[in-house]
């Protein structure tokens, strides 16, 4: 099928034709639709469209009705050559409504009918005192069917009087007569206004930026709505309530992901009661619109409220409910908007076995993955090696952890705990496979770096770490500063025709005559599926459309191994293929020259200095309240006695050195619950209050592995002490030997002097 659709359609006796710049079986029937009324210069909104064709060549004379994408994607199918049968159309519109009285056409040259507004100048008149009759008539002279009279009731108070002198001599006339009571004719509210506040021509990062403003004003305001058509091209969103107005249609600017506001009507006519009827019921909060709310009360802050807190504000703002998981949710999506590195899955952080690290950046980023340095981690194998060279424990560990396949590894770690018991037995106690092993590891933990990243900052930041922390921020910077211009210069300075980075583009280089000679057997020239033989004689099966390769190493470099390349060569080779392929599309977008000088493209400034600096006076005289240092100590205090474990089991003492006292409470919501508290205690969060039962369980818990601690402490103690026996065994061995040797020469010393 080719890349463009031909459509030939036929309405109210007229010929037409379409050009769809896509394929067909993206061709939806909201989007032909659309099309056809462009062209017709018809609104989609107020006009339906019957599309119908005659399929000939069948034999059936009948015709055939499109209703759905699937017809449309039948009709598309249907034709050979890009010829197709003709399309008719059929433009179907709602009924009018009756227009208003006050429009009604003059009849006869009559004034009757006629508003005040049409009246001739000389009518003043008329105007003044005119009883209004309004009527339909069907034909010119004919009698109306009905009337509707509307009498005016600002009659001044000349006329009044005269028709008090008309009745003056009325037995009546002296009698007061109440004059009848005005009765209001009720009125609905015709229409409102859903405070949104769009307005024609404003732009959307996305489409979910767009569905986000108009949730978060949706349930503000109470109304409900339903997305009548959402593809590549259109966003439109209609009410909930079928016969309101109110709609929004939004389109997207091509080869980009923004959403233009196109049409926009903000009033709706329908009432708040009909909401209960509607789908917005079954409408919940979403983590986003959660944060945007976040976003709204505390602009720019990363300490939020606590999710119990947010659903309240949640229900009080935007009257929804949420639950305690999706207000959790929120929370961390409104840290993460504020974040200049945003948390997601394809994030990694590589580095020493620190405790506190890997504390804080499981605080902060939830979604990262995060490894061990394997050269620091080598270092602590090395350590715990025992009776063998303890360089060749660590490069053989090094080696173990750059496998790529898990049968591999699994043998080869086999082979390093039976030479290396006691660096296995480190590695199993204090770490696991899926932090350092290459094969184990969860992320995509590439790896160019031609040297340890972090020690070469710390080399090259040496002196710069003896300043302060002001004057070590600006060394800082200004370095960055010159490496960012190195490397933008470096990035800028490849040819086009290099679509990798160098060291990627030069690997492939020296790969592509290794690759030329391997054997390739095609298995799927749909799916590009190969056999590849590599050079020792294993097979392996290779597929360039999910860019994978029974090695595994395509899988987790992310360019292609040896046998990729080779079923790469093998499918430019191919003269009948109908598809093609560039080599850097095999590669990660992360190994794109592209990518690299995106990198560094934006200039770091250094800070200037302090006598140029320009702070504004509502800065100036800000003040820290004193209660921030004594938090601040008190957190400290805090952090160091969980981190040495002193905030676990039985407390020792409060973070404000306060003393530690075993209470019982008596408070009516906890009464007779036994708790250790602080005796100064403050529910600020920065006092320890600890329920005594859990206390108990905390410390029980530290005793059973403190006893497991020192257990495993006895058992290494008796396995070296079982070592050290059979040292002195075979010392005392040799030292037998030793002995009958010195008896031996002092015996024949001594038959020798005999002699003599």
């Amino acid at each position: 099928m080719s890349e463009n659709v031909n459509i030939y359609f036929k309405c109210k006796g007229r010929m037409y034709t379409l050009v769809m710049k896509t394929s067909g079986e993206n061709i939806t029937l909201s989007m032909l639709v659309g099309r056809i009324c462009t062209k017709l210069g018809l609104d989609e909104s107020k006009v339906k469209l019957q599309l119908r064709y005659n399929a000939v060549l069948l034999g059936s004379t009948e015709e055939i009705y499109i209703c759905d994408d699937e017809d449309v994607g039948v009709y598309i199918s249907s034709g050979e050559n890009n010829r197709r049968y003709v399309l008719y159309v059929e433009v179907i519109t709602p009924p009018e409504l009756p227009e208003q009285l006050s429009r009604v056409e003059v009849i006869n040259k009559s004034s009757v009918g006629k508003n005040y507004a049409e009246l001739d100048p000389k009518e003043d008149e008329m105007r003044d005192n005119a009883a209004i009759v309004l009527c339909e008539c069907e034909e010119q002279g004919t009698e109306p069917k009905e009337a509707i009279v509307e009498v005016d009731d600002t009659q001044d108070a000349e006329i009044g009087s005269q028709d008090e002198s008309m009745d003056i001599h009325d037995d009546r006339g002296d009698e007061y007569v109440e004059p009848p009571p005005v009765v209001e004719a009720g009125r609905f509210k015709k229409e409102w206004e859903d405070g949104i506040g769009l307005i024609l021509r404003q732009e959307f990062p996305s489409r979910a930026a767009l569905q986000e403003v108009v949730d978060k004003g949706a349930f503000a305001n109470s109304f409900g709505y339903v997305i009548k058509k959402s593809d590549k091209e259109r966003y439109l969103l209609t009410c909930a309530k079928e016969s309101c107005a109110w709609r929004i249609r939004a389109t997207n600017i091509r080869n980009t992901s923004i959403y233009s506001i196109r049409k926009y009507n903000k009033m709706h006519t329908c009432t708040r009661l009909s909401k209960s009827k509607t789908r917005m019921r079954k409408r919940k909060g979403t983590p986003e619109l959660v944060a945007a709310l976040l976003h709204d009360i505390f602009p720019g802050q990363m300490e939020t409220p606590v999710p119990k807190v947010i659903m309240e504000l949640v229900q009080t703002k935007l009257g929804v409910k949420i639950s305690y998981s999706t207000a959790l949710r929120g929370k961390r999506q409104a840290i993460c908007d504020l974040k200049v590195v945003p948390d997601t899955p394809e994030l990694v952080f590589m580095s020493d076995r620190n405790s506190s690290l890997i504390k804080g950046i499981r605080n902060v980023y939830f979604a990262a993955h995060h490894g061990y340095c394997i050269w620091h981690l080598s270092q602590n194998v090395k350590g715990h090696a025992t009776n063998v060279n303890r360089d060749v424990v660590a490069w053989r560990f090094m080696e173990l952890s750059r496998v790529y396949t898990m049968a591999e590894f699994e043998r080869e770690y086999r082979i390093f705990k039976l030479r290396y018991p006691s660096a296995a037995n480190y590695l199993e106690d204090t770490t696991v496979k899926e932090k350092w092993a290459r094969c184990c590891f969860r992320g995509q933990r590439y790896n160019l770096d031609t040297s340890n990243c972090v020690e070469s900052l710390n080399s090259v930041f040496l002196n710069a770490r003896k300043y302060s922390l002001i004057p070590m921020l600006d060394a800082i910077m200004s370095k960055i500063s010159v490496w960012f211009n190195e490397h933008r210069k470096e990035a800028a300075s490849g040819s086009n025709e290099n679509k990798l980075v160098p060291l990627v583009e030069n690997y492939l280089h020296d790969l592509w005559v290794e690759a030329e000679k391997l054997k390739v057997t095609e298995l799927n020239t749909f799916q590009l599926e190969y056999n590849v033989r590599g050079s020792e004689g294993k097979e392996y099966f290779v597929n360039l459309l999910l860019k994978t390769c029974s090695c595994k190493v395509f899988d987790i470099q992310k360019y292609p191994c040896v046998h990729a390349l080779a079923g790469f060569i093998a499918f430019e080779s191919d003269t009948t293929r109908t598809r093609s392929m560039e080599i850097h599309e095999l590669v990660s977008k992360y190994y794109w020259a592209e990518m690299w000088a995106l990198a560094y493209y934006r200039t770091i400034y250094l800070v200037p200095d302090k006598s140029q600096w320009d702070i504004p006076d509502e800065i100036k005289a800000l003040k820290r309240d004193p209660w921030y240092d004594e938090m601040k100590n008190a957190k400290r205090i805090y952090d160091q006695l969980e981190e040495v474990g002193m905030m676990e089991g039985i407390p020792k003492r409060c973070p404000c050195g306060g003393r530690i006292l075993d209470k019982i409470s008596e408070n009516d919501g906890d009464k007779g619950k036994r708790y250790y508290q602080c005796n100064v205690y403050k529910n600020d969060g920065l006092h320890i209050r600890k329920l005594w039962d859990k206390a108990m369980e905390e410390e029980v818990t530290n005793l059973r592995e403190e006893v497991d601690t020192h257990h495993k402490k006895i058992q290494s103690l008796e396995y070296y002490q079982e070592e050290m026996r059979s040292e002195l065994k075979g010392n005392g061995k040799e030292t037998q030997k030793l002995k009958e040797l010195v008896a031996h020469l002092a015996e024949k010393m001594r038959s020798e002097l005999v002699a003599h």
